[in-house]
């Protein structure tokens, strides 16, 4: 976290529809490339910008059919909490 916060790293919203269909879909080459050449290794995970619904459903359907990934990410907020970090049960 120091280094984060040397580097000057900070939590951002991508609000632009075309940088986040854009970068989920590199995100997505990227993880199917790496999973091609490591199949013993890695398993495929599925990129979607939570905060368009329809690109969401756009690259999981992507996903689903073409890069077959074994699970998905979630790049959001949800009440205001990450939601790649969900709160444990009591």
């Amino acid at each position: 976290m120091a280094l984060l916060t040397q580097q000057g790293a900070v939590l951002a919203r991508v609000t632009d529809r075309g940088l986040a269909r854009r970068s989920c879909k590199v995100q997505n080459e990227g993880t199917a490339a790496v999973v091609a050449k490591y199949p013993d290794r890695f398993i495929g995970m599925a990129s979607m910008p939570l905060q368009f619904p329809d690109i969401a459903a756009e690259m999981l359907e992507d996903g689903v059919k073409r890069l077959r990934p074994q699970g998905r990410r979630h790049f959001g907020r949800r009440h205001r909490r990450a939601t790649r970090n969900p709160p444990r049960p009591e």
